[in-house]
């Protein structure tokens, strides 16, 4: 699955000792990416990031839905006391899923053991009635692959 990332760092591997090294991120440690070309460069600006990578990821993706956050919370991988966890989140930010309600909760060791190398969040936005885009979160970096750099500074 072809996959862009904005950053203000060169490299050329991705590594998990840099796993989070901005956030712990909504939807688990793991490294973020968005599936359109479009919504790369929108967030490439918004970070002011200098580079923009086009990555090859797995496929291996556990496709959550957030255009209901009840249904997604309770198609989760997990075991049912950790979605009463998630219910009781929910219930007190109206939401488990967006707005970081549930960053920080630890989300990938629900997808690793279920045998997941990631998440495609699909519907992010749709409840705010905002330019939705396809969000994915890699866990590791073995399931990585950079095949182009662009530099937005070598394009003036």
């Amino acid at each position: 699955m072809e996959v862009y990332h904005a950053t203000n760092s060169k490299f050329e591997k991705f590594d998990n000792k840099f796993l989070n090294s901005r956030d712990e991120g909504y939807f688990g440690e793991g490294f973020y990416f968005v599936d359109e070309l479009q919504h790369a460069w929108d967030i490439q600006r918004q970070l002011e990031a200098r580079y923009l990578m086009t990555c090859d990821v797995t496929d291996n993706l556990y496709d959550l839905d957030l255009e209901n956050d009840a249904a997604a919370i309770e198609n989760f991988p997990a075991p049912e006391e950790v979605k009463a966890q998630m219910r009781e989140i929910a219930e007190y930010n109206g939401t488990f899923f967006r707005s970081g309600s549930g960053e920080g909760f630890g989300l990938e060791k629900y997808l690793k053991a279920a045998g997941f190398a990631g998440v495609r969040v699909l519907n992010r936005l749709a409840s705010v009635g905002l330019t939705n885009y396809v969000e994915v979160v890699v866990f590791d970096a073995k399931d990585i692959e950079i095949t182009e750099i662009e530099d937005e500074e070598s394009e003036d």
